[in-house]
C-alpha cells in the first residue's frame, strides 16, 4: 500500500469493508485536482490489485471491472471528451494514466464515436459533437472517412459536382452528418474544407459550383449577370484543364 497516499489508504479501508465508500473529502478540490486523485486511484488498483500492464488495462478495463473494484465514484471525476462514452470507452482512463505508453490520437476517438453511430450501436452522435472549432475538426475527420469508403470519383471536379446536387443534404443526413449544417451553409463548402485539410482542394471548381449551385438555378436564370459569370467561370476552368 502507498502509505503517503491517503486516498489509496481510504480505498483500502473500503475494500476490507471498514467503511462503505471513499470519503468525499478527497474530491473537494479543483476539477483538475479531483481528476488527478481519481486517476491515481485507478492506477493504484490497476497495479496493486489487478496486476495489469498498461496494455492489459487498456484492453480489459470495463464498467463491470469498475463496479467490482468500487471505482464508480472516482470515475465520475474523470472528464471524457464528447465523442467518448464513459460506460464503454474506459481505455481513455488508461491513456490518461499512461500517456507515454498507450498511444491514442484524437482522430481515433472521433472515428470510434462516428463508426458507432453509423453501425447503429448508438442512436445519434453527442449533441455538441459538431460545435465550435473542435466540432469543425470532427466534421472534417468524419467526412474524410465517408469519402474514402463511399465516394469513388476519378476527378476532383466530380466530387464538387456531386456535393452541389440538391439531394446532398439528405445524403449527409443518412451518413449521420446532418448536424454539420450548423457549420456549413452548403455541402460543397463542407467538401472544400475537408479536401483543403489535406491540400487536395480545387479553388476554381469550388467557386464554380458555389456559384452554379442547382439550388440557386432559378435565381441564376432570372439574373443575366450571374448567368454570364457562370459561363465565364466554366470557360476559365476548362481552359485551365487544357494547360
Amino acid at each position: 500500500m502507498i502509505t503517503h497516499d491517503y486516498a489509496a489508504y481510504d480505498y483500502e479501508e473500503m475494500m476490507i469493508e471498514k467503511k462503505q465508500k471513499i470519503s468525499p473529502m478527497f474530491f473537494r478540490g479543483s476539477e483538475s485536482r479531483n481528476e488527478m486523485t481519481a486517476l491515481n486511484l485507478f492506477r493504484y488498483v490497476i497495479e496493486n490489485y489487478l496486476g495489469w500492464t498498461p496494455e492489459q488495462a487498456r484492453d480489459w478495463l470495463t464498467k463491470d471491472v469498475v463496479n467490482v473494484m468500487k471505482l464508480n465514484v472516482p470515475l465520475q471525476y474523470i472528464t471524457f471528451p464528447d465523442e467518448l462514452n464513459p460506460d464503454l470507452d474506459l481505455f481513455y482512463v488508461v491513456w490518461k494514466i499512461y500517456p507515454s505508453t498507450i498511444h491514442l490520437r484524437s482522430s481515433d476517438m472521433v472515428l470510434m464515436c462516428f463508426k458507432r453511430a453509423l453501425d447503429g450501436d448508438s442512436e445519434r452522435l453527442p449533441k455538441s459533437f459538431f460545435d465550435g472549432a473542435e466540432g469543425e475538426t470532427r466534421a472534417i475527420i468524419c467526412l474524410k472517412y465517408i469519402l474514402q469508403h463511399n465516394f469513388h470519383f476519378g476527378k476532383v471536379r466530380d466530387l464538387y459536382e456531386r456535393f452541389s446536387r440538391g439531394d446532398m443534404n439528405t445524403v449527409l443526413n443518412n451518413f449521420r452528418l446532418g448536424g454539420t449544417n450548423v457549420l456549413y451553409r452548403e455541402p460543397v463548402q463542407y467538401l472544400h474544407d475537408t479536401l483543403a485539410s489535406d491540400g487536395e482542394e480545387d479553388e476554381l471548381w469550388y467557386q464554380y459550383y458555389m456559384l452554379f449551385n442547382p439550388r440557386n438555378m432559378k435565381h441564376i436564370k432570372r439574373d443575366a449577370t450571374i448567368q454570364k459569370r457562370c459561363q465565364s467561370r466554366e470557360e476559365q476552368i476548362l481552359k485551365e484543364e487544357k494547360i
